[in-house]
């Protein structure tokens, strides 16, 4: 079962969508929203571009393995219909990649479903895994259900002073982070990782 929610921040080419990738390898439930077309081809996945054929396949998955990539062009209604979705599944993980484009902390204001995923998701087993650029420009209602952040590289001032306010001043060292490296809290524990080996630690 999803152990509560998960941000991901950094400069783009940092390692965010590697990380993902890696991640989701070890996952047996999980919906990614891919609108960036980049999490296709995770083994054992199933990928669509229809909500019609995503429907379908969490409704013959309801148990067991569900490991499913809806690839579209985004659009509000389509991702309302994956909140939603992943509520009527239960028991997984729903991957949002770039999601202050959906959930910011000024436009565009979470929709009704994001919101009631954070919120009840937690009934349901359902945790989010969101990723983006620019702390600061996401959601607060989405980053306070986040028991962990795995931070790359990141130097605009005000990313900074966000994710400070929350984890303290050890993300300061996010500023020189090579790349593939990261820091990893649990809101309490900072500790720095590199991606030189396909497992992701625990």
């Amino acid at each position: 079962m999803p152990a509560g929610c998960t941000f991901i921040a950094g400069q783009t080419g940092m390692g965010k969508t590697l990380w993902l990738r890696a991640h989701l390898a070890s996952i047996p439930r999980f919906i990614v929203y891919d609108h960036m077309a980049e999490l296709g081809g995770i083994a054992g996945a199933r990928t669509v571009y229809t909500l019609a054929e995503a429907l379908a396949y969490v409704q013959a998955n309801r148990s067991g393995m569900l490991r499913l990539v809806y690839q579209e062009i985004p659009t509000p209604a389509s991702f309302d219909f994956i909140c939603r979705l992943a509520l009527l599944a239960g028991d997984l993980y729903v991957v949002v990649d770039e999601l202050d484009q959906f959930a910011g902390s000024l436009r565009p204001a979470p929709s009704a479903a994001f919101l009631n995923t954070i919120h009840r998701g937690r009934h349901r087993g359902v945790a989010v895994i969101g990723a983006s650029r620019r702390a600061a420009e996401v959601a607060r209602t989405f980053t306070s259900q986040c028991r962990r952040f795995i931070i790359f590289r990141t130097t605009e001032p005000n990313d900074l002073k966000y994710l400070r306010s929350i984890v303290g001043d050890p993300v300061l060292a996010a500023r020189t982070l090579d790349p593939l490296t990261y820091l990893d809290f649990d809101l309490v524990t900072a500790q720095l990782h590199r991606l030189d080996r396909p497992g992701i630690p625990a």
